[in-house]
């Protein structure tokens, strides 16, 4: 985790000096950031106990929300008072307390090198990687969080624009506005992990189902309706990452039982989903832009990726139900099935236990 941190502290220092490098800079850091996603996660089993898991991964996800919604206010203070540059200079700054805090304080990884050491002697590196996408959960969760963060990014990819020509807010109010958003991810985030902990992947299902709502609904909320319109993007604000801690779990718990040498890997597979929905989702929604009427038409292109983000999740509960994992059913539709076995396998047997909200007891 220090390692990658202070090559992001090298790039910072670099581009102090030429705005051609302040380009590159950025590139490379946002290159840094999803290996940094995953090297933080990988410690929770190390750190917390696993009945604290959940809250631990929400709040690690949580920071990334704190850090854009005050990150950018301070940053544009500080360019503001000392220059552009000085803005890097803090930011070099903290990250070189930031990597001696790590230094002290995480746990050695001397036994999981010495996993992966062992696995690489047994089968080779690459192949034992790839082995995780052998399990169909881990291919289900990578798939969920694909689908549905390109329905999002296809509406979030213009969310200014959106919210100034189509809910009416001021551009002068933009800030404010988006400030409130970020408040909202904020929460959606630690909410993210009493929904990991209380329900899990049963839960997954309703989350994607209200975005879908969410943004099926956009149209009709923004036509001259301000309040309306405004409270529907904050509300989508709160709902689109609720889902967060459950699908990283999801990956980490199938990984350490499964595939405990690929362990880190497996982290990887949520930011990396994560970023190629985005590029799918912003890609769809410049090309469907100039098929719609206004930016608010959006949402129902992006409610098609969510609605079937929303019926993998279906099958991936169906799934971890048939192999035996955390998910169990209300007894009501136990007895059902028990009565028509058939419903086992059939996707109404897998939307009542996650649709019903006394399955989730």
């Amino acid at each position: 985790m220090s390692r990658h941190n202070s090559g992001d502290t090298r790039t910072a220092l670099l581009v102090a000096f030429s705005y051609s490098m302040l380009a590159i800079s950025r590139a490379v850091s946002a290159s840094v950031l999803g290996t940094a996603c995953t090297v933080s996660v990988t410690f929770v089993k190390d750190i917390a106990p696993e009945r604290m898991r959940p809250k631990v991964i929400a709040v690690i996800f949580a920071g990334f929300s704190v850090a854009l919604v005050l990150g950018v206010p301070l940053g544009t203070f500080v360019a503001q008072i000392c220059g552009w540059n000085a803005a890097f200079w803090l930011i070099s700054a903290m990250l070189v307390a930031t990597v001696l805090v790590l230094w002290r304080s995480l746990p050695c990884e001397d036994s999981r090198r010495a996993a992966a050491e062992g696995c690489r002697a047994r089968r080779g590196f690459l192949s034992s990687q790839f082995a995780v996408f052998s399990d169909i959960r881990i291919r289900l969760n990578a798939v969920q969080i694909l689908l549905s963060m390109a329905g999002v990014y296809v509406y979030y990819t213009y969310l200014n624009p959106l919210l100034v020509e189509i809910v009416g807010i001021p551009e002068a109010a933009l800030p404010v506005a988006l400030a409130a958003y970020g408040i909202m991810a904020i929460l959606s985030n630690l909410s993210a992990g009493v929904i990991a902990e209380r329900w899990g992947q049963r839960a997954m299902p309703v989350v994607y189902g209200a975005i879908t709502v969410a943004l099926a609904l956009l149209p009709l909320t923004t036509r001259g309706h301000f309040v309306l319109g405004l409270t529907n993007c904050l509300v989508f604000g709160y709902l689109y990452a609720l889902h967060n801690t459950q699908v990283q779990m999801t990956f980490m718990d199938v990984a350490e039982k499964a595939f405990p040498q690929v362990l880190n890997f497996a982290s990887l597979l949520n930011p990396t989903s994560f970023n190629i929905g985005i590029a799918v989702g912003s890609l769809v929604g410049g090309a469907a832009l100039s098929q719609v009427e206004s930016y608010a038409w959006l949402g129902p292109v992006g409610a098609v990726f969510t609605l079937a983000a929303c019926l993998c999740a279906c099958w991936l509960v169906s799934v971890e139900r048939r192999i035996g994992g955390a998910v169990a059913g209300c007894k009501w539709c136990v007895g059902l099935r028990q009565a028509r076995p058939r419903w086992e396998s059939s996707m109404w047997g897998c939307f009542s236990d996650t649709m019903i909200p006394g399955s989730w007891g």
